[in-house]
């Protein structure tokens, strides 16, 4: 008959406390109570004997419970099994969960885990794991039944796992195998029993050098050992004794494993371990690692050429010590604030040992419990930084007072309407101070009113995307502006803003105003002239009309010439004060120029008419000539200049200055006739008098009417014109020895011709 044995428990660690509490809660309950330490102890009480429940702890004596516990799952004689795990092992507690190990606690500092141990002792007992007793073993014909299911379960079991699991007897042939062994091999697991080891696994005709059955049978313990096979293959195998009664080795259970790929992961782990030691090493700021009491675990060679020595001469050193010659921390160390907080810590600071600026980066290394042991510290070099910082504060100064210094009025707005910044010149304008300016409405301070204008120019680059430019007169200033605005946009391209310029063209606007003037009078002088002289008696129109024409012209020019030099001086002014992105401006002031220049051509021809000169001769290039008249008097754009003059021609014997004179007034001429555009050819040829210069147009035609008086003083073709221009073109080429004529025919346009001598 079967007798009821108590329930064995079984606790392999040396945690006293936990020890204490399971033996009285196990002698409560009336269960048996056994401990061990070690792995090895372990091992041996597990194989002798059946328990119930095995209690392992993550501590144990020799630190091997991961391999205590794959031990005995790869034997296939891993009883209902607690494991207590640490805080921060979750990668451990899968890997034993994986092998077979039926629960885990988690043991905390408070030592509350010790209340679940009661229920997982009746959890693990109520499930009903069949175990089989001392006496039941002794009673095999009894129990036949329950040997039979165990047999199975543990075939089940070494055949499901991947190692290679082998029975070997003293005389090194298989008893028994499981499937991954035969898989190996290629044969069935029966095939395999009676055949010596060496021989099924590596086809060896001897036992295997450092083989660890043999070690375990004369040494009746379990060994370890890696063997090599021909194929490059590496196998861990451990062994383990199975003892007979009298305490001999009956035989040996072999766990044969395939760590090949595991031994190149090492090694690659090596590699990637010296690469990051070499990284480490690299690393120009100076980098240490510290424990609890300053010690230095670990240094960059950085730090360790900092103070003149090996890294491996700093390791255990005193950091302060070290660094500072000093025998305690300093007041302000990173290190003391991370053990006080356990927060990282980031300061700048000038380090007088060191003779620069430092960015100390600390942060803290904390254990499996989320104690701090220590931190890692970083010494970086930031004077250059600290060096661009000042300079950059310098050009920001610099940039504020240039920005100040601006005499046009500056602002910045956002979409708000409110200033973000702006110029001195700005807020002296509006008498207020710049820091009062900033945040206020621009509607507010420059208007005086609640809402933006209706006319805001803002508010217009803001809905259309594009920049304004406009002149207008500010009443409450009480001066001309020109309002240039900028849009500002953020790195989304969406618009933060503008910046507007209030640019004042006061006197811009009054010296337009004085150009009108002046313009004014001109016209109106030269139409009372017009209309004397057409009033004058028809006797007086040669020479006397001449006479009165050259006083009259002499008086205009001596008049004209004071006021064009003050004009043109103020639009050389305002040039220079106008900046040229202006363009509106730019554009203005060279209108100005232009009709100065026109200005001073009609002076100098009532200079010439006034005092004719005497031409001063000399031998000239005919094409030359015209293409210097063209380059420094060209028509309008919507005239094309035809030319047609060879430059093999004899030179002319010519004044230049007059002659070019006489050809800018007849291309100025023909300009004036074709005020909608059209061709223009100045075609020269060889005459038997000289050298003839045909310019002709395809204006409408000179009526027959007017080409008899067309070079008289006063005789026009365009209306509002003095027509002096011909008369003096007359006067010009005849002094040079040469002869002006016109041609005229309806719908062919007009042709002045003028022919140049040629010197003897």
């Amino acid at each position: 008959m079967t007798t009821f044995t108590p329930p064995r428990i079984l606790y392999v660690g040396v945690d006293k406390k936990l020890k204490r509490f399971l033996e009285e809660e196990t002698a409560r309950r009336g269960h048996l109570f056994e401990d061990v330490e070690s792995r090895e102890k372990g091992l041996s009480v597990i194989t002798e004997g059946v328990f119930d429940i095995v209690f392992i702890d993550n501590d144990l004596k020799d630190k091997r419970n991961f391999d205590f516990i794959e031990d005995l799952s790869l034997s296939g004689i891993l009883p209902p099994t607690i494991f207590f795990a640490g805080k921060g092992q979750e990668i451990v507690i899968a890997k034993i969960l994986k092998l077979g190990v039926k629960n885990y606690i988690v043991k905390d500092r408070k030592q509350k885990y010790m209340e679940l141990i009661p229920v997982m002792i009746d959890k693990v007992l109520n499930e009903g794991w069949q175990v089989v007793s001392e006496y039941q073993v002794g009673h095999v014909g009894q129990v036949g039944s329950g040997i039979s299911w165990a047999e199975k379960e543990k075939t089940a079991i070494l055949d499901s796992i991947s190692e290679m699991v082998m029975y070997i007897g003293n005389d090194m042939k298989v008893i028994w195998a499981n499937k991954a062994v035969a898989k190996s091999v290629g044969s069935a697991s029966r095939e395999l029993l009676g055949h010596r080891c060496y021989h099924v696994l590596l086809n060896n005709i001897e036992i295997c050098e450092g083989c660890p059955v043999v070690k375990t049978k004369e040494t009746h313990e379990s060994s370890e050992a890696e063997i090599v096979s021909e194929d490059g293959k590496i196998w861990f195998v451990r062994a383990y004794p199975v003892m007979d009664d009298n305490g001999e080795v009956e035989g040996v259970v072999e766990v044969k494993r395939d760590i090949t790929a595991q031994r190149e992961w090492e090694g690659n782990l090596k590699e990637a371990s010296n690469e990051w030691r070499t990284t480490f090493d690299s690393i120009t700021d100076m980098v240490s690692i510290v424990d609890r009491d300053y010690r230095f675990v670990k240094v960059n060679r950085a730090l360790s050429n900092f103070l003149n020595t090996e890294p491996k001469n700093l390791i255990g050193k005193i950091c302060h010590s070290e660094l500072y010659d000093k025998e305690k921390p300093c007041e302000d160390c990173p290190h003391t604030e991370i053990i006080s907080t356990g927060k990282p810590v980031a300061v700048e600071r000038f380090d007088p040992h060191l003779g620069t600026h430092l960015l100390l980066s600390a942060s803290p290394i904390v254990d499996e419990d989320g104690e701090v042991v220590g931190s890692a510290i970083i010494k970086k070099d930031i004077s250059e930084q600290k060096n661009w910082e000042n300079k950059l504060k310098q050009a920001s100064d610099e940039w504020r007072a240039t920005f100040d210094s601006i005499t046009d009025m500056v602002a910045i707005i956002d979409t708000n309407y409110e200033f973000v910044k702006a110029n001195k010149a700005l807020s002296d304008s509006f008498n207020i101070e710049l820091k009062q300016l900033v945040g206020k409405k621009c509607y507010e301070v420059m208007k005086g009113i609640d809402t933006p204008c209706e006319d805001c120019f803002h508010k217009e680059a803001l809905l259309t995307g594009k920049g304004v430019q406009q002149e207008k007169f500010d009443e409450r200033l009480g001066m001309y502006l020109q309002i240039s605005v900028s849009l500002i946009f953020n790195d989304s391209g969406d618009a933060m803003g503008t910046a507007i310029i209030f640019k004042d063209i006061s006197k811009r606007k009054e010296a337009e105003e004085k150009l009108k003037e002046y313009s004014k009078h001109l016209k109106q002088m030269v139409g009372n002239l017009s209309q004397e002289l057409k009033e004058a008696p028809e006797l007086l129109v040669n020479k006397a009309k001449i006479n009165v024409l050259r006083q009259l012209a002499r008086g205009v020019g001596s008049e004209l010439r004071g006021p064009l030099e003050i004009i043109s001086k103020k639009i050389f002014s305002l040039k220079k004060r106008i900046p040229k992105e202006d363009k509106s401006a730019q554009k203005s002031l060279e209108t100005i120029a232009s009709e100065i220049k026109k200005t001073e051509q009609i002076m100098l021809l009532l200079l010439y008419f006034a005092r004719p000169k005497t031409p001063n001769k000399k031998e000239t290039n005919v094409q030359e000539l015209v293409l210097n008249v063209l380059e420094k008097y060209p028509p309008a754009g919507n005239i094309r200049v035809i030319p047609d003059i060879p430059n093999d021609l004899p030179r002319v014997f010519v004044d230049p200055i007059q002659t070019g004179q006489v050809i800018n007034n007849l291309i100025v001429n023909a300009d004036q006739l074709m005020a909608d555009g059209g061709e223009l050819k100045i075609i020269a040829s060889l005459d038997e008098r000289g050298v003839s210069l045909s310019i002709s147009d395809n204006a409408p035609s000179i009526p027959k009417q007017n080409l008899k008086k067309l070079f008289d003083p006063l005789s026009t073709t365009s209306a509002g014109k003095m027509g002096i221009g011909l008369a003096i073109s007359k006067n010009l080429i005849e002094s040079n020895g040469g002869e002006i004529s016109v041609m005229s025919k309806e719908g062919k346009g007009n042709t002045f011709t003028i022919l140049l001598p040629i010197k003897k």
